[in-house]
Parts: C-alpha cells; structure tokens; sequence
C-alpha cells in the first residue's frame, strides 16, 4: 500500500471547508479522525486509485484501523463487487471525496449509500418484473426478472452523454447491456446513441427504463 500521507493532506485541507466538520487531525497508522459539529467523530482512511479491488481493501482491513470511512481521492473509479461487499460487511462507509462529504453531514456512522445507487435501487426493488438486483461494481447492477434473461445495466451521471461518455465507459466497464443516465439534466447526443448502437448497448433515461425493462433485452427471444 503506497504512502497516503498527500492524500490526508488534501482532505484535512478541503474538508474543513464545509459546515459540518469541526476539526481532522491525522493519527499514526495513516488514517485520520474526523470530529464532525454535531455528532460523533469517525476515522477515515484515504486512497487514490482508479481500481479498487478486494486485495487492496483487505491489506487495508488487516491493519486492523478501526475505520468507518474509505475516501477514494480519484474522481473517476471502479470499485470491484467483492471489495464493496468485504466493505459492507466491517460496516465501513466508502465512496469519492463527495460522498466523504455527505457522510461528514450525517450525525452518525450508519453506513452510507451513494446518492446515486440509492435512488436507481430504490426503483428496482420496487419493480414488480424485477425478482432482485445485485452489484457487480460501484457502476453496474445486474437486474435478475422474472421469466425474462438478466440484463447488466451500468450507472451514468455525466451532464453531456456524448460519444467519449460511451466509449470511455466501455472500456473501463466492458460487459454491460444498458448504459443508464442517471442525471435529470442529462443531454444525450446523437453521436452517443450511435456510437452505442455500433457497441450493441443502449442508453436509456430512467424512467424509460422502468418501462423498457418489462419486455426487452430478452436473450431467450
């Protein structure tokens, strides 16, 4: 595990910017405490890597820190399913610098979950064709349905969904059926639409979806 004391730097130095945080001071086994205004204090351990997978977080883990928070200094990564749920399981929070944020402005340590999957989850679940979905990735979800194939959708919240958002969520991702935009402002290009069709993807708004996700993308037709 690389020294991760610039990465410490820079929270101790952003953090304290927004109103929930009191004070950061850094601790001797690399991780930091974090006293939030109102509510208890955690501690947090920061890394910056565009892949995240299950041998890093163990190394992590095995420290035995006693953390509550993973910070991912990276703005754009990829967090393997196995990591996230070794994660989950020690009930420790992880997300970018945004959701450290977030997670600083609860009055508590209760594990937290990205805005952004909390709100495609909670459609999902709530779909009466959909028997379950499960995480392949901090970006992708596999949505099992009743009599109909599972589909692998991937998570997109970029503004402007142009040809680059495609092809670089392809080649980082690979192996998805639907790209979904998440964000409500999204403008989707033409190009986009047809670069993806040339990948044999989709894209899709949520709400379309929702509708779409009832009858299409059925390998067994």
């Amino acid at each position: 595990m690389e020294n991760n004391d610039w990465m410490n730097k820079f929270v101790i130095e952003k953090l304290p910017q927004y109103d929930s945080v009191e004070s950061i001071d850094p601790l001797d086994n690399g991780s930091i405490l974090i006293k939030r205004k109102k509510g208890v204090d955690f501690k947090c351990f920061c890394i910056s890597s565009e892949e995240v997978n299950y041998g890093m977080i163990k190394e992590i883990l095995d420290k035995n820190l006693e953390i509550d928070f993973i910070a991912n200094i990276k703005k754009d990564y990829l967090i393997s399913g196995d990591a996230m749920s070794i994660m989950n399981s020690k009930y420790i929070s992880y997300g970018g610098f945004g959701d450290l944020i977030r997670f600083s402005n609860q009055r508590d340590n209760e594990l937290f979950v990205e805005k952004e999957y909390a709100f495609v989850s909670r459609g999902l679940n709530q779909h009466d064709k959909i028997k379950k979905i499960e995480r392949l990735d901090n970006k992708r979800i596999r949505v099992v349905r009743y009599s109909l194939s599972e589909v692998i959708i991937i998570m997109n919240n970029d503004y402007d969904l142009n040809t680059e958002s495609v092809r670089r969520t392809k080649e980082k991702f690979k192996t998805f059926k639907v790209i979904l935009a998440t964000n409500p402002n999204v403008r989707i290009t033409s190009d986009a639409y047809s670069t993806a069709q040339f990948m044999d993807v989709d894209i899709c708004k949520y709400g379309e979806f929702l509708g779409k996700v009832n009858s299409l993308w059925n390998s067994r037709d």
